[in-house]
């Protein structure tokens, strides 16, 4: 395995084993039926490393977002969400779809009625024909943070700020390496 993807992967380990079970815990010990979220997000990609036979730069992108945040706990939801990301590397631009799959736990501070939701979720990535590289698939790690403004009991807008990063992808000809790149989107969301 290269030194670049073992870092990744325990990078992802360490920050699960620090983040998830506290959160779980405290929430198997108050736990209370609530509304699942759903939502879609729209926004940019900055430009990031889009390393093949050699390091290549992507330009700024766009990018979007439809999630489902379904509970699990009281303070804890299980994340499925579904990405659509507009590649530029060169002259040739593609879009990149990623399914994922994580965890949200939800810090409510009912003065201000905001909602702050860091998260983390793995999935898989699939990247059609850019240049000459052909189909590829990655493994998919975002990170994230999310701030929600309630407009009322049932709508929020929100505001998203993620890495992605994809430590181990390509087809069979090519190694693949994407980002990491950083986002910012805006959205809406709905229980």
């Amino acid at each position: 395995m290269k030194r670049n993807t073992c870092v990744s992967l325990i990078f992802v380990i360490i920050l699960s084993c620090l983040v998830i079970p506290p959160t779980m815990a405290e929430n198997l010990v108050n736990r209370r039926p609530t509304r699942g979220v759903f939502g879609v997000k729209v926004g940019i990609l900055s430009e990031g490393a889009f390393k093949a036979d050699y390091r290549r730069e992507t330009d700024l992108a766009a990018s979007g977002e439809v999630f489902a945040d379904l509970p699990l706990f009281r303070r804890t939801y299980f994340a499925i969400a579904f990405d659509f990301h507009k590649i530029e590397v060169g002259q040739h631009e593609q879009f990149m779809l990623d399914a994922a799959a994580g965890f949200k736990t939800v810090i409510v501070h009912r003065r201000l009625d905001m909602e702050f939701k860091p998260w983390a979720t793995v999935g898989m990535g699939h990247l059609n024909k850019i240049n000459y590289y052909g189909e590829t698939n990655y493994l998919s790690i975002k990170l994230g943070f999310e701030t929600h403004f309630a407009i009322s009991r049932k709508t929020s807008w929100l505001v998203e700020l993620t890495t992605l990063y994809c430590p181990v992808g390509g087809n069979r000809e090519y190694n693949v390496i994407y980002g990491p790149v950083y986002m910012i989107r805006f959205g809406l969301a709905l229980r």
